[in-house]
């Protein structure tokens, strides 16, 4: 007993899982999770519920760990570097964007909040709100990806993709169509086995993973993962889009 016990501690020291955390992983996606894992860009807190619906805030989180990573710092690093010791503060009281919010009193993640909408990944929902625990739907995950992927690829000419041949593009929203287009063409998304894209669906945290693991791994993307050494946004232009 003793020995069975040992040996699934020492499987779970070594796959980066808990036996537990392992368990609700959908076959599809227990490769990339590892990956992302691995990666470092799976928050601690987050390594778990894989096949639980993602919130605006978890995605927030793991869009900034995978920036981080990219970077190659971490979390805290890069944001004093873009937000308190870059341009961002030297913005007057009267300039402030509308990455500050009033709501993210009861989340322990506003910093990653604030540093994502400050970069543009991640956007308010009006009035100063940012609706932290609110779950995100495939087409809204298609949207913050596509913002992610042009931070270090906005010079690059994506291909046509088959996202308004599926079954249900007529539900896609116009705002959403063309990230929809990107993230198909690059498969960092896929359609649903049944040919459709399916925009309004929940998104999952493991789903959230494995496509930022795609994005990194893209042949034809920039990415550490392939050896590039990146710096998204000098101090000036960072401070002229928020200003924008």
């Amino acid at each position: 007993m003793k020995k069975i016990i040992l040996s699934l501690l020492l499987i779970s020291i070594f796959s980066g899982f808990t036996v537990n955390a392992n368990s609700d992983i959908s076959e599809w996606a227990a490769e990339e999770i590892h990956e992302a894992v691995d990666l470092g860009i799976v928050a601690e807190k987050l390594k778990n519920d894989y096949q639980k619906n993602i919130t605006r805030e978890e995605f927030a989180v793991t869009a900034m760990m995978f920036v981080a990573y990219q970077n190659n710092m971490a979390f805290d690093d890069m944001r004093d570097l873009y937000i308190n010791g870059g341009s961002l503060s030297k913005i007057s009281e009267d300039e402030i964007p509308m990455f500050m919010f009033d709501d993210l009193a009861e989340t322990e993640y506003a910093d990653y909040i604030t540093t994502a909408a400050a970069m543009g990944i991640v956007k308010g929902k009006g009035n100063k709100l940012f609706d932290p625990f609110s779950p995100i739907t495939r087409e809204e995950a298609a949207v913050m990806l596509n913002r992610v992927y042009t931070m270090y690829a906005s010079d690059k000419i994506t291909s046509e993709s088959n996202a308004a041949d599926m079954a249900d593009s007529d539900s896609i929203s116009d705002w959403a169509m063309d990230s929809v287009k990107t993230v198909c063409a690059l498969n960092i998304m896929k359609g649903m086995p049944d040919g459709t894209f399916s925009p309004k669906s929940p998104y999952t945290r493991e789903q959230c993973y494995a496509t930022f693991v795609r994005l990194c791994k893209s042949a034809d993307v920039k990415s550490r993962y392939h050896g590039d050494n990146l710096c998204f946004w000098s101090y000036d232009e960072l401070l002229a889009r928020v200003k924008g």
